[in-house]
């Protein structure tokens, strides 16, 4: 686990926490967690100084940390959400604590890149109940350049996602000179509007 953020208004609906998982198989040139790419914990420097960034943490003990802010849940309507690095590149992790926060009455979001495999995919959306679904880039060669992965494995992830009965926001985070090509962005659009959901 990355970090713990409370009180967040950007990442589903309500307040919500959002948990940072280490760990991401991309390497976006835009990455906005550069301390989460690495799926252990690792040191970082930071000015003048050093930081321990992550700690291994098990479901138990991260949803008794996630259940301290239940009130914030209640009287929003909000929740979890797990984020990263790459939320899915840890799917067992993810739906482990699903399951328990479901068992305490909590909303769970997936923030992800689908960057993961198929099967991983399915069986994280047996677990949450809303996805927000970051589409980078809908061009292959374009979605490599800017991430060092191709979005084979990414569209086909869209495409269970858009088929199952998981509610779901497409998100495209727009980097001015990097992924703001009007067809490509038209393109990603396209795509979703395409979907069954």
């Amino acid at each position: 686990m990355g970090n713990i953020q409370g009180y967040s208004t950007e990442d589903g609906p309500g307040i919500r926490t959002t948990v940072f998982l280490m760990g991401c198989p991309l390497r976006c040139r835009w990455c906005s967690n550069p301390e989460f790419l690495k799926p252990e914990p690792v040191t970082m420097v930071f000015g003048n100084g050093q930081q321990r960034v992550g700690e291994w943490m098990s479901p138990d003990t991260l949803t008794e940390r996630l259940l301290r802010d239940r009130i914030f849940y209640e009287e929003s309507d909000g929740g979890v959400t797990f984020s990263g690095g790459e939320a899915a590149s840890q799917a067992e992790f993810v739906l482990a604590c699903a399951r328990l926060l479901h068992k305490e009455g909590i909303h769970v979001c997936l923030d992800t890149s689908g960057c993961c495999d198929a099967r991983s995919f399915s069986a994280l959306l047996s677990g949450v109940d809303l996805v927000l679904f970051d589409l980078k880039a809908a061009d292959p060669m374009l979605h490599k350049a800017l991430t060092g992965r191709n979005n084979a494995q990414i569209l086909e992830n869209l495409s269970i996602l858009g088929a199952s009965r998981v509610p779901w926001r497409l998100r495209l985070v727009v980097v001015p000179g990097c992924n703001d090509d009007r067809k490509d962005l038209e393109l990603r659009l396209r795509m979703a509007a395409s979907l069954e959901n």
